[in-house]
């Protein structure tokens, strides 16, 4: 097995279509671990994620850092059909995946995943808009994990505020403008926490489509949350939410209380439980089509408590969660000397080997859905 290092490398490239590049990768060798000629990532043909700034990306700009455009300044529906989005998708068709960062793209590390589809059975659906569409755009949070931010985000600045609503509205107005029965779904919010945030809070209680589903009866929704602040009364005042719901997806990060503590400061294990059991009951139980995922990156602080955690999944028999593991990455949290202790998925970590025996434990590995990074 080759050595290599954690520590956080940059890589910039200046392309003709897309301009300058920014890659965020680490010393590691080429990590796809499926043949790219052979398998379609069908995300930039259905999926963009809309940044804080207004940047438009096709998939997470980790793992692919081209922006088609900016949502404060340019019309969604031209960027989706423009030649910056034919160039992606053009990358991905050719088998170079030229822009994708193989390094920290989870589905390449890890071999595959739900978007990654057969070249041979794959169709353009050339959808006249996005199909699905992520915000990462208000990191305001309840929490202070420490491989996400070093200090609490309670409030927006009235300037970033205002953009975020902009920016929600802009994308609304385009694909809401008037009635359809078309497929769409939007992913609220992967940078913060969405129950904790004025500005979803004014857009889930003013915006037509969440209050009117007679007149766009294909929207769906995806809510990314920590959990904590989905209470019985949060699920109840928002139930236009989870009756629109098509998956959720939940940051418990721990399979006991000791090692939540930990990743998750600021956090309390029972009533995250409590919520998470009221959702399942009142949401979850009888509708298999509304799915569920536990995420967790995987550190230091963790890695040993994922048995329990899979346990904790088999209490919900009737639509069993997936739970999806991803390494720790340093997004400026952390100083390198602590990061190297804490990223235990890199070889060179003194509990690399015993982080590769918990997850081929035959109860974690037998987990029936479970996605599991590549440590190498």
């Amino acid at each position: 097995m080759r050595e290599y290092s954690i520590h956080l490398k940059r890589r910039i490239i200046k392309d003709p279509v897309l301009g300058e590049l920014q890659y965020e990768e680490y010393d590691s060798p080429e990590s796809c671990k499926f043949d790219k000629n052979e398998f379609i990532c069908d995300l930039p043909f259905n999926d963009i994620e809309v940044q804080g700034n207004g940047n438009v990306h096709m998939c997470c700009p980790g793992w692919n850092p081209a922006s088609i455009g900016n949502l404060l300044t340019e019309d969604l529906n031209a960027m989706w059909n423009s030649e910056k989005a034919r160039t992606i998708r053009n990358s991905i068709t050719d088998g170079t995946y030229k822009y994708c960062n193989a390094k920290t793209c989870p589905a390449m590390s890890a071999g595959g995943g739900p978007r990654i589809v057969p070249k041979s059975t794959f169709v353009d659906p050339q959808n006249e808009y996005p199909k699905n569409i992520a915000f990462s755009i208000d990191n305001t949070c309840n929490l202070v994990c420490p491989s996400c931010r070093t200090s609490r985000i309670g409030t927006l600045d009235p300037v970033a505020h205002n953009k975020a609503l902009t920016i929600l509205r802009t994308a609304f107005k385009s694909v809401f403008n008037t009635p359809h029965d078309k497929s769409i779904t939007m992913t609220f919010d992967g940078y913060g926490e969405i129950f904790f945030s004025p500005v979803y809070r004014e857009i889930f209680d003013t915006e037509e489509v969440f209050h009117n589903p007679e007149k766009w009866p294909n929207f769906k929704v995806v809510l990314c949350t920590n959990g904590v602040m989905m209470t019985e009364k949060i699920q109840q005042k928002y139930s236009n939410l989870f009756d629109r719901l098509r998956g959720i997806r939940i940051s418990i990060d721990a399979g006991n209380k000791e090692s939540y503590d930990k990743v998750r400061c600021g956090g309390d294990w029972e009533l995250l439980w409590d919520n998470i059991n009221y959702l399942y009951k009142n949401t979850l139980k009888d509708n298999p089509n509304k799915t569920w995922a536990w995420n967790v990156v995987l550190q230091e602080d963790n890695f040993e408590s994922i048995p329990e955690l899979i346990k904790l999944a088999y209490q919900y028999p009737d639509n069993l969660p997936e739970i999806y593991i991803v390494n720790i990455l340093n997004w400026g949290t952390y100083k390198q000397e602590v990061f190297d202790q804490k990223a235990v998925w890199g070889a060179s970590s003194t509990k690399h080997n015993q982080v590769k025996d918990i997850l081929a434990l035959p109860e974690v590995m037998n987990y029936p859905k479970i996605q599991i990074p590549n440590l190498n």
